[in-house]
């Protein structure tokens, strides 16, 4: 059974469930050997894809990575982490007011975004939070998290957050 306690997610034998253990539900929990090492950049990026990202083929050659932020800053961000830890060239950004962020890349760097983002990306606004947030470290959770705030969030105060999305499914793990 998976719980979770103030040092983190852990494994245990049901017998030794404790009072003020959080049980996390296979749906919600990482399974042993299902965790995968992600960099805190890695972890903004996927947030930030989730949040504001797709993916698509242009029906010639090349597998198109898009992003749509008002900050520039925040796109130029999304594609040199695109760049360097999924190997997507940056095709063009354009200017605010609506920044939008473009980058192409080969099938690999498409299959790489999908396998970061977790494998239940698919059918628009029914994704999932990807698996290994689960088993990260606080670190990179937070970094997961910071990158679904930086394209659909809110925080108006210092322990205020509020987070939209039309998944339900997304919803339902950012609950718990």
């Amino acid at each position: 059974t998976a719980v979770l306690r103030e040092s983190g997610i852990e494994w245990i034998r049901a017998e030794d469930i404790s009072v003020g253990d959080l049980i996390l539900s296979g749906a919600l929990a990482a399974w042993p050997g299902e965790s995968k090492e992600v960099s805190l950049e890695s972890a903004w990026f996927a947030g930030a894809f989730l949040g504001n990202g797709g993916l698509y083929f242009d029906g010639e050659s090349d597998y198109v990575v898009t992003f749509k932020h008002s900050d520039l800053d925040v796109c130029k961000e999304f594609q040199r982490i695109a760049s360097e830890e999924c190997g997507a060239s940056a095709r063009k950004i354009i200017g605010t007011p609506g920044a939008f962020s473009s980058a192409c890349g080969r099938r690999e760097a498409v299959e790489s975004i999908r396998s970061l983002v977790g494998t239940d990306y698919g059918e628009k606004g029914q994704w999932k939070i990807p698996r290994w947030v689960w088993a990260a470290d606080e670190s990179v959770a937070k970094s997961f998290l910071a990158g679904l705030i930086d394209t659909d969030g809110f925080a108006p105060g210092a322990f205020e957050v509020s987070y939209s999305t039309i998944s339900h499914p997304a919803s339902q793990g950012l609950a718990a």
